[in-house]
């Protein structure tokens, strides 16, 4: 039977337990921003592994307080696509489950951020997610968790956007590949979808079983079962053992997928190890 299936039943049948515990839950660790989120991921996890999380290209930090970095394309295979050229040499931190996805119980001062005090300035509204970062803990802490975030090369980011991951094909018109970079991106009207390269397949499904049971992310069956399948062809990394550790020193807390696993280098990336 497979291992995460039960886990799975399990948290759906728990959710009214979830509920009554969520206070203890906000206890975890929660920056006070987005910019301090991903400074404190760029100088506490990722300061000596600076690589892209799909293309694996080494980056340089800014050394500032938001993050920043910037990737020399003369030392990355990856060549540029023909959109956000602009965001091709910079880092920007991706949310492997997009906030688009994440429970909208936890996001009405998204959708209405009028009817919140602390939105309110006599400029205007503040909107959408800056909104939630000020007035919403169980927003911030959805939005902030580091185990949820990982640099990425910016175009690459910026084509993702809030797609979903998939089986993309090899070829086709609407098929968009990056030279030297094995991940594939369909646009197709209604049907979105991103591939991540094999070896960081099982990486982000481990994070989406986390955001699943830790904030009630809902994965459709099919793909939790495609999920199943990357998790069991891209086994835990030593980089990914150390990764959890260092984010739950920062915030708190494990994801249970990767705490207490023993390495398997065979589906690792040239980065990971």
């Amino acid at each position: 039977m497979d291992a995460r299936r039960p886990k799975r039943l399990l948290a759906e049948a728990l959710t009214l337990v979830a509920l009554l515990v969520a206070q203890t839950a906000l206890a975890q660790t929660v920056e006070s921003s987005w910019s301090a989120t991903k400074n404190s991921a760029a100088d506490n996890v990722y300061h000596d592994n600076l690589h892209t999380l799909y293309c694996g290209c080494p980056y340089t930090s800014d050394n500032d307080s938001d993050g920043s970095g910037d990737v020399d394309m003369t030392d990355c295979a990856m060549e540029p696509l023909g959109r956000y050229k602009k965001n091709a040499s910079v880092i920007e931190w991706e949310h492997v489950v997009p906030v688009s996805l994440m429970p909208a119980e936890h996001f009405s001062c998204w959708q209405n951020p009028e009817q919140f005090d602390g939105c309110l300035s006599g400029s205007g509204t503040i909107g959408g997610r800056k909104c939630c970062e000020k007035v919403s803990r169980a927003a911030r802490r959805m939005i902030f968790d580091r185990h949820n975030i990982a640099p990425s090369i910016g175009q690459v980011n910026q084509y993702r956007r809030d797609d979903r991951y998939g089986e993309v094909p090899d070829h086709g018109p609407q098929v968009e590949k990056w030279p030297g970079c094995d991940v594939k991106h369909l646009r197709v009207s209604g049907q979105h979808s991103f591939e991540p390269a094999d070896c960081t397949k099982g990486d982000v499904a481990r994070v989406w079983f986390y955001m699943h049971d830790e904030h009630g992310v809902v994965i459709p069956d099919e793909e939790w079962n495609m999920f199943v399948a990357w998790d069991a062809a891209d086994p835990i990394s030593e980089w990914e053992i150390e990764r959890d550790a260092r984010v739950a020193e920062l915030q708190g807390n494990h994801n249970p997928y990767v705490e207490g696993a023993e390495a398997d280098p065979s589906g690792a990336c040239g980065w990971e190890s």
